[in-house]
């Protein structure tokens, strides 16, 4: 008995590892990612193998993504590529697998949140120094000349040439706050200031990223923050000081500006028509809806759009295809139907509901504890309006990498969700 405990402590020692490399493994390796994430996964299922243990981890998200995960399963049935879709309908599984895993390891180790917290923050300010680099000598740290994407420059710090800078902080930026929030009291005053500077300078990061929907999400969390934040002199100066800091670099770079604003509105124009984002975008989308007018239920399957859109019945140009139609909302209809679609939405609708009702309609409560609980549980639903955002330009829905992050941040929030310590419900 006493052996089995040992190794059951030393399995979790080792996870606990594993889980402050795992945002490190994002930036340089996809292999080591999902390394990881294996590895966790298969140490949870060892310790948690009964149906009782995995009853604990019941939600109300969680029911919705196995509903979810039911119907890409049915879909990839009925597909006409069953085995392209199939592959990543079960796959898919793996994430909510990983969440639970994280919130395993979390409920089992109190001192993580706090250590992944600063590993966080140290990777994110190296990662800010990598983009400070290229800034200044006009290369990346591969030594290659930036990225240059329609005449406007790009940087990618440690991610070399996969443009994924600001999707990587954008992503992240609702999770650190909410460590943040939570270990405050345990911070130093020095780590406390390095950490607001560091937090600060992520949308600087962010907008010199060059990537407009990573920026979009900055946008997003600076906006919602606004309704959590004591109405007082020096919050309303301290706001007014970082709006009037950020307007005087964003007219000081033209580049940026006219990749993040004057591009924009340039690609949403054609011949004088306004059009789904730009002309690109414009094909896929019809390409999209073509392919689910015939398959309006279930969809043609996940993953199958590369398939479909090269189909003379279904592709609007021959600019219409590509992996994914770049809108999560026109993917899922066209992949999983109305029913595949309705979920991560009713989601996404769900959650900005919630952050609505807590933060505008819902009676105050001047309680210190209840405020910091109210503030961390808004943070996780901005967390996940930014993740299942249907409106705007996406990458692909099933991506491997967005989804480890998603499924990261998801697994954080159940740890959070079963602690009596922040009582989200009653927060509902």
């Amino acid at each position: 008995m006493m052996v089995e405990i040992d190794k059951s402590k030393k399995l979790l020692n080792f996870c606990n590892y594993l889980v402050i490399l795992f945002p490190i493994s994002l930036i340089f390796s996809n292999f080591i990612s999902e390394l990881i994430l294996g590895i966790l996964i298969i140490s949870f299922l060892i310790n948690n193998s009964s149906i009782s243990k995995l009853k604990l981890y019941k939600n109300f998200f969680v029911t919705v993504f196995f509903i979810f995960f039911f119907i890409l399963i049915i879909s990839s049935l009925l597909s006409e590529n069953m085995l392209l879709s199939m592959k990543k309908s079960i796959s898919y599984l793996r994430f909510i697998l990983f969440s639970f895993a994280i919130c395993w390891i979390l409920d089992n180790k109190k001192k993580l949140l706090l250590n992944l917290f600063k590993i966080l923050i140290l990777a994110i300010c190296c990662l800010q120094l990598g983009g400070l680099f290229e800034l200044i000598n006009e290369y990346n740290l591969n030594l290659e000349e930036r990225s240059i994407y329609f005449e406007h420059q790009k940087i990618s710090s440690f991610f070399g040439d996969e443009e994924i800078l600001g999707s990587y902080l954008s992503r992240l930026l609702p999770i650190i706050i909410i460590l943040l929030i939570s270990n405050i009291s345990q911070l130093d005053k020095k780590f406390k200031i390095f950490t607001y500077i560091v937090v600060l300078l992520t949308t600087v990061t962010v907008y010199f990223s060059g990537e407009r929907l990573s920026f979009f999400f900055v946008l997003i969390v600076a906006a919602f923050s606004i309704f959590l934040i004591k109405i007082n002199y020096k919050n309303i100066a301290i706001i007014l000081s970082i709006f009037l800091l950020f307007i005087s670099i964003v007219l000081s770079f033209e580049d940026q500006k006219k990749r993040i604003f004057d591009y924009t509105l340039s690609q949403m124009k054609s011949e004088n028509k306004i059009i789904f984002y730009s002309t690109d975008h414009h094909d896929h989308f019809i390409t999209a809806y073509n392919i689910f007018l015939n398959n309006k239920i279930l969809g043609a399957g996940p993953n199958t759009f590369r398939k479909n859109c090269s189909l003379t019945k279904y592709k609007s140009s021959e600019l219409a295809c590509s992996t994914h139609p770049h809108n999560y909302f026109i993917q899922l209809l066209s992949e999983t139907g109305i029913l595949g679609a309705f979920i991560p939405t009713f989601s996404f609708l769900y959650a900005l509901y919630l952050f609505i009702y807590l933060n505008i309609f819902k009676k105050k409560n001047n309680n210190k504890k209840y405020f910091k609980n109210k503030t961390i549980y808004s943070y996780f639903l901005i967390f996940f309006i930014i993740c299942l955002i249907p409106f705007t330009p996406n990458g692909n829905f099933f991506n491997n990498w967005t989804s480890m992050i998603t499924f990261f941040g998801f697994g954080i929030y159940l740890h959070y969700s079963k602690s009596d310590k922040f009582n989200f419900k009653k927060l509902q």
